[in-house]
């Protein structure tokens, strides 16, 4: 059981961003950069430069990117010819494998073009390119031995376990609040599942144990566990299961915050209808800008504002009061004797 994903110009960029499609994003081995996926919708974003293919330093020794034949899978893949549309991705989430790079100098580094994930019991193999035909230019079996291994990869199935014991936490990545179903199926070296019981798994967040989670036995599926846990605070979880014959085994996931209003940017009139209304105010639309308008209280008023001022001082008639003044001083002091 596995799915096989292929990003395209035409429609992936808005099944990205659409929030009606949380559940395939869940699927999706990355996390896709929405801003620069905005300026794919409708089919644009063709690029007329290329973007070279490396391998991914997580890529190194798996079946997908092996090129056969004793060959170095590092100087193998940036010999592929070049892709020229791909969907920019920030980067693999927690628990994925980046396989493949392309250059894209707006991210610094090479957004991830290929990776894989487990999801549940199965497998997820995504390509950010619908270009990787352009391969065939390097022969035909080069094109086919990639798409093959990716294919028998996924359809292979998921075993995350060893010796019949299998942990599966259903998603790589939570929101906060979301509970985490955990499920473990536990059978022998000849495949008899274990009698029901009670399974404790450790839970570790952010590396540092939390405590431990009881799995109970599922009604009717022998050898199977389950139970749900429902994470705190946002991080990094690890679920760690140990039992003598296999030792440790751990399966891990991310929760992160809560990003509702961030993963649909699109204008919401409804609401922002409802916020005008409850606040006294009216919400108007683009097409509205003439009754924006009319919708204007007229707040004019006359003001009267008094000309240039003249200080008392400066006039002819007080320099001739203060001339009089002295010169009567002088007559009064002159008469008197004074002068």
């Amino acid at each position: 059981m596995g799915l096989v994903f292929i990003a395209g110009g035409a429609y992936t960029p808005e099944a990205v961003l659409d929030d009606a499609l949380a559940r395939l994003h869940d699927l999706l081995p990355v996390v896709a950069d929405a801003a620069r996926t905005r300026a794919l919708v409708g089919g644009a974003g063709y690029f007329d430069r290329e973007r070279a293919v490396s391998l991914a330093p997580e890529g190194r020794g798996h079946p997908i990117t092996d090129p056969g034949g004793g060959a170095d899978p590092v100087g193998y893949w940036p010999r592929m010819p070049p892709v020229y549309w791909a969907l920019p991705a920030l980067r693999a989430k927690r628990g994925a494998t980046p396989l493949l790079l392309a250059e894209d100098p707006a991210f610094g580094e090479g957004t991830v073009l290929a990776a894989t994930q487990s999801y549940g019991l199965g497998r997820v193999f995504y390509c950010g390119s619908p270009e990787t035909w352009r391969w065939r230019r390097r022969g035909v079996e080069v094109y086919e031995r990639f798409w093959l291994r990716a294919l028998r990869y996924c359809t292979a199935g998921r075993v995350p376990g060893r010796r019949g014991v299998q942990m599966a936490v259903g998603r790589s990545s939570y929101t906060l609040g979301e509970a985490v179903p955990v499920e473990v199926s536990i059978a022998d070296e000849r495949l008899r599942p274990r009698a029901g019981g009670v399974v404790e798994v450790v839970v570790e967040h952010e590396g540092r144990p939390l405590g431990d989670l009881e799995l109970r036995s599922v009604p009717g599926a022998a050898g199977r566990f389950g139970g749900v846990f429902l994470p705190e605070s946002p991080g990094s979880y690890d679920l760690v299961l140990a039992l003598p014959e296999i030792g440790r085994l751990m399966e891990s996931f991310e929760v992160r915050p809560p990003d509702v209003e961030f993963r649909d940017l699109r204008m919401a009139p409804r609401v922002m209808g409802e916020l005008a209304g409850s606040a006294g105010g009216r919400y108007l639309g683009p097409e509205e800008f003439a009754a924006l308008l009319e919708a204007i209280p007229d707040r004019t008023r006359t003001v009267t504002e008094p000309g240039p001022l003249r200080p008392l001082w400066d006039t002819p008639c007080l320099l001739a009061l203060l001339g009089l003044a002295l010169v009567a001083e002088w007559v009064m002091r002159k008469r008197m004797g004074l002068v």
